[in-house]
């Protein structure tokens, strides 16, 4: 019997073949009424599509005829005939077929997909989040953010159909099921009862203000309650506009009055709120008000805990560098370069920060003066002998273009703190290894036309080559043609070894330095900027890793800078000096008496030519705008360095630790020694040591050990509990000549002397 079909499709949703008829006119009708008696005569097939509904009746009379089958276009028949199911569920209407073009979909759907009709069909209307037959409470917020965010009014009855499917499934009285009654609405009060339910009163104000009613923000804020044990960070967008507005305000209030305690009310984590707290932040620091270490603790906790982006990360940078640091003594005249570096690393650098960005520089004056009498009077030797210069960042480094791709990225201004968060932010990219990272000193004068020939050359300042290229040729034995500058990280398209990629990264030095600006402001934006090229230069990475291609990477300052305090001055210039030589304020070309700033010959100096640069926080001529360079603050002349590399890099051995020495079972106090060997075949520094029960003097540290050799330290080993033996856990962290740190666990136990006891001990025990 052939197949010979009316289908009335007035609303034209079908999809006729080629060979079917439309009809749309009445040229159309009669032709197909011809069209219909061949078939008829000819037994043959045909399909005819009426697509007016004031033609479809005009066909009515075929109804009498038996092979003639005439039927209306039914959306929810032809999405069960795409899927091959014998029927749709009743909640699937056609408007929803028709406004989300299921039949389409459903004809494109991959065949092998094995998945009942309903959970296709809910897959396809509201995402995999919403096929599962039931939810926990732990997935409510995820539901909630895509409830929120929905704008599909047609989808409503299939939101409440589920939800009220997981409320049966959950049973009793349940989230679920208040959120069935009115789904978007009730998300959006749910969220927003979550997000500010810690400012009381003030809350239930925003929400009935935007628009909810009492009991719904009343139940809203009782099931908040029920669910925010450990609520994650919820976008500023999904909240009303009048909760947006007043919340920043609200939290700035209240942390001017309370306190960082505030936060606790802050649960949603917002970005309105991250705004506030940095701009609480920036009150302080203009105040002069640093934050003691359990507040700095405690705002970058929270901060740590909102969603992952430059807020969070400025506002846990900017709570570090508001965390009140003592000043340390002033750096000893006899100290060692590996003294220098734990004072400047450890004590220096987070104090002098704390005190720039809160208008405090006055109280590091002495620090900075002992530390330039001691650079002084051990330059020489420090730039030659100790390896502490910023030469050595790629002395040694000839071979390593052979068979890599070798980058090198010159830190224009960029500090010591910031250039040492990128080397971690590096270290953490997926088959990256930090292979050395170090402080070290840039030349004097502070100035980027000493600094990166230096840098690039390998040699002190009178020896290096001031062109790129040049440079690069001497330092990693390349051929002119493999050295390459690029402008920007992502302009390297082709990755190859054997070649010098240099990319002179300006943007800190030109943008921020010599710009008038709030000193928390300039750190922050230094290290936004810096954050980006983190980003930039992990793509690098993978894209090295990608295609196979060895890299290794290295990243270095030419310089820092530094803020001057409101009480700076300039010193009268002896006639001798040409102002018009001065470079930044801080240095001027020619040599002055030690009155006017810090002479600098030549010939002691490795420079070109005689310089004299601006002492402490002095400055030459008018007063610069913003921060400076140029001079020899630790801030400016204190620079990191760092190598990272996809290639293989031998790690260096373990140090051994023993305890020399008796140690008495259940005595407190055994005076001993820590004898530490190295038995790598360089000399390491040991910067920090912590042992459970074992007290090690930090006037001690650090500790240098040469190659193969050892060093004893005392010690105080607390044995009071112990039996047979004790036991030794803890750190050591140690860092190589070459630039590898590591930071290693020890745990061994000591064999302890016969049981002593003291008169005082004895005497407790008896309570005599």
């Amino acid at each position: 019997m052939p197949d010979i079909r009316i289908v009335i499709d007035p609303c034209q949703e079908g999809h006729p073949s080629a060979s079917d008829l439309v009809v749309e006119s009445e040229a159309d009708y009669y032709a197909a009424r011809r069209n219909l008696r061949q078939a008829l005569a000819d037994d043959t097939d045909l399909v005819v599509w009426v697509r007016s509904e004031g033609l479809a009746t005009r066909f009515d009379d075929l109804s009498r005829e038996p092979r003639v089958v005439t039927q209306r276009y039914d959306l929810r028949n032809e999405l069960a005939a795409a899927l091959g199911a014998a029927g749709i569920p009743e909640i699937i209407t056609p408007e929803i077929i028709r406004e989300f073009d299921l039949v389409v979909k459903a004809r494109s759907r991959d065949s092998t997909e094995t998945q009942s009709t309903a959970t296709w069909c809910i897959r396809a209307l509201l995402g995999d989040l919403w096929t599962a037959s039931s939810r926990s409470p732990g997935d409510l917020q995820t539901i909630l953010l895509d409830l929120a965010t929905d704008d599909r009014p047609s989808l409503r009855g299939l939101l409440a159909w589920r939800l009220g499917k997981w409320a049966d499934a959950a049973g009793g009285d349940n989230v679920w099921r208040w959120l069935a009654d009115n789904p978007v609405d009730h998300a959006r009060c749910l969220l927003g009862c979550m997000a500010v339910g810690g400012y009381g009163d003030m809350a239930i104000q925003w929400l009935t203000q935007a628009g909810f009613d009492a009991d719904t923000v009343r139940r809203g804020m009782e099931l908040a309650r029920e669910h925010t044990a450990d609520p994650a960070p919820i976008p500023s967008e999904v909240l009303a506009s009048i909760i947006r507005s007043q919340l920043p305000r609200e939290l700035g209030r209240r942390l001017v009055s309370g306190g960082v305690s505030a936060l606790d009310a802050a649960t949603a984590r917002t970005e309105a709120e991250q705004r506030a707290v940095l701009g609480y932040l920036r009150e302080r620091a203009q105040q002069g008000h640093l934050l003691t270490a359990n507040e700095s603790d405690q705002i970058a906790s929270w901060s740590q805990s909102c969603t992952a982006g430059p807020l969070s990360r400025q506002l846990t940078f900017a709570a570090s560098l508001l965390a009140e640091r003592d000043m340390p003594p002033p750096l000893p005249a006899d100290a060692s370069w590996s003294q220098a570096v734990h004072w400047i690393e450890r004590h220096y650098m987070p104090a002098y920060a704390a005190r720039a960005v809160s208008g405090r520089l006055e109280e590091t004056s002495d620090a900075v003066a002992s530390f330039e009498d001691w650079l002084c009077d051990h330059y020489q030797s420090l730039m030659q002998e100790t390896e502490a210069g910023l030469q050595w960042t790629c002395a040694r480094a000839e071979r390593l273009a052979e068979d890599a791709l070798v980058v090198l990225v010159l830190l224009d201004g960029v500090p010591l703190p910031v250039a040492r968060w990128l080397k971690q932010s590096l270290g953490e990219e997926e088959g990256v290894s930090v292979a050395s990272e170090r402080v070290y000193l840039a030349p004097l004068p502070t100035l980027t036309r000493f600094g990166k020939p230096v840098l690039l050359s390998a040699r002190l300042p009178d020896q290096a080559r001031a062109g790129e290229v040049d440079a690069l040729v001497g330092t990693f034995a390349v051929q002119p043609a493999s050295c390459q500058m690029a402008e920007k990280i992502g302009d390297l398209a082709m990755l190859r070894p054997g070649r010098v990629v240099l990319h002179h990264f300006r943007t800190v030095d030109r943008d921020l330095l010599h710009s008038p600006m709030a000193s928390l402001d300039r750190w922050i934006d230094c290290h936004t900027i810096v954050a980006g090229l983190a980003e930039d230069l992990k793509a690098l990475v993978r894209k090295a890793r990608a295609e196979g291609v060895p890299l290794w990477l290295c990243c270095a300052s030419d310089h820092g800078w530094t803020e001057l305090p409101d009480s700076a001055v300039s010193p009268d210039l002896p006639s001798s000096l040409d102002e018009a030589a001065i470079t930044h304020r801080r240095a001027i070309a020619g040599t002055a008496d030690g009155t006017c700033g810090i002479p600098l010959p030549r010939a002691r100096f490795f420079l070109p030519d005689d310089f004299t640069v601006a002492r402490g926080y002095t400055y030459f001529g008018r007063r610069p705008h913003g921060a400076v360079h140029g001079g020899a603050t630790p801030q400016e002349i204190a620079v990191y360095g760092f190598w990272v590399t996809t290639a293989a890099v031998e790690a260096p051995q373990d140090l051994v630790l023993q305890i020399v020495g008796e140690v008495r079972r259940a005595v407190k106090h055994n005076e001993a020694a820590l004898r530490l060997t190295n038995t790598n075949p360089e000399s390491v520094v040991v910067s920090e040591i912590n042992l459970e029960r074992v007290s090690v003097s930090p006037n001690r540290l650090p500790l240098a050990i040469r190659a193969s050799g050892s060093e004893e330290l005392g010690v105080i080993c607390d044995a009071s509990g112990c039996g047979e033996a004790f036991p030794v856990s803890g750190t050591v962290s140690w860092q190589t000549t070459s630039g590898m740190r590591r930071t290693q666990r020890m745990e061994f136990s000591v064999p302890t002397r016969g049981a002593a006891t003291t008169d005082r001990e004895f005497e407790d025990m008896f309570e005599v």
